[in-house]
């Protein structure tokens, strides 16, 4: 499994950074998106029922590699978590997908 972690910065603030650190953005185009909310703890089971919702509905996500099984594009964006709020029943996760064009 290969993982990529981002954080958005604007161009600006990326003067000076590690070589290390890579600059990129998602691919372009449309994405499925919802809002996990709870503790992370939730995310697999809130994940999973996303990809069957997909399913169900006939939605092709974007994957790649010979067997298809490497997505595309598949994010968490993690809006309201522990650094906003101490109460885990307010934490809210944006997953998005990108759909196959």
């Amino acid at each position: 499994m290969t993982i990529e972690i981002g954080y958005p910065i604007t161009l600006a603030s990326a003067s000076g950074l590690e070589t290390s650190l890579r600059l990129g953005t998602l691919p372009p185009g449309r994405y499925a998106e919802r809002v996990v909310k709870g503790p992370y703890e939730g995310l697999q089971a809130g994940t999973a029922a996303f990809i069957a919702w997909g399913e169900e509905a006939g939605v092709r996500w974007a994957k790649e590699g010979a067997s298809g099984d490497c997505w595309t594009a598949r994010t968490e964006h993690y809006e309201v978590g522990p650094d906003s709020t101490a109460d885990p029943s307010q934490w809210r996760t944006r997953l998005s997908f990108l759909l196959a064009s």
